[in-house]
């Protein structure tokens, strides 16, 4: 989602990818709805083991219009800082191709409890991160996750998820409706969200 401490002297020029991230903390898909499915996450995650490069292999359609339309060859990177326990959130896609220029957000994260994680683009206005479904483990390595986000009111609810992975593609062994199933599991439904696929073709270049 790069699924973040971090001083605003830190934070990148205006884009439409930062702009995403100073408003949409919370993310992007209102429901009308004031009830926010409450799926188990991963509480056994190891936080340092989850730091690095992730791909984003899909996201719902709102937040993708919102705040990454045209991007391609997103990433979400993260950096622990052991002396602080916060996390480096560094989220980049190319505008318009996979040639295009780069789009980034910067921001931070903290470990609330086990899977439970909050983000902020933008001074301290944190909003949830949920490792809801982990593929590997602290031993072989993670593979995939599936992060999750929501927030409600009273009359309305603002609901994301991000499915990532280690590689540009998901590994054989666990398609995409493998998680569409899981999400649906835990109430939350990835048609309703129209979820959508992000581009990693041969042409993207990541940074290192």
């Amino acid at each position: 989602t790069e699924i973040y401490t971090l001083s605003l002297h830190d934070a990148l020029p205006i884009s439409s990818l930062s702009l995403a991230a100073l408003v949409a903390v919370a993310t992007s898909a209102p429901l009308f709805s004031n009830k926010c499915p409450t799926p188990p996450t991963a509480d056994n995650v190891s936080l340092p083991l989850f730091m690095g490069r992730w791909y984003e292999i899909a996201t719902n359609h709102a937040f993708r219009q919102g705040f990454e339309k045209n991007l391609f060859c997103n990433t979400a990177n993260y950096t622990l800082n052991t002396a602080t326990s916060m996390v480096k959130v560094v989220n980049y896609g190319y505008k318009g191709s996979a040639t295009g220029a780069l789009d980034q957000a910067v921001g931070k994260a903290k470990q609330v409890n086990g899977g439970k994680l909050e983000v902020a683009f933008f001074a301290d206005f944190y909003g949830p991160y949920w490792i809801i479904d982990l593929v590997g483990d602290a031993a072989s390595g993670y593979e995939v996750a599936m992060v999750f986000s929501c927030t409600d009111s009273i009359i309305t609810e603002v609901e994301d998820v991000w499915l990532l992975s280690r590689t540009p593609q998901l590994p054989l062994a666990y398609p995409y409706d493998h998680f569409e199933q899981v999400a649906s599991g835990y109430g939350i439904d990835f048609n309703k969200l129209n979820m959508s696929l992000s581009y990693h073709g041969k042409d993207c270049k990541y940074l290192p």
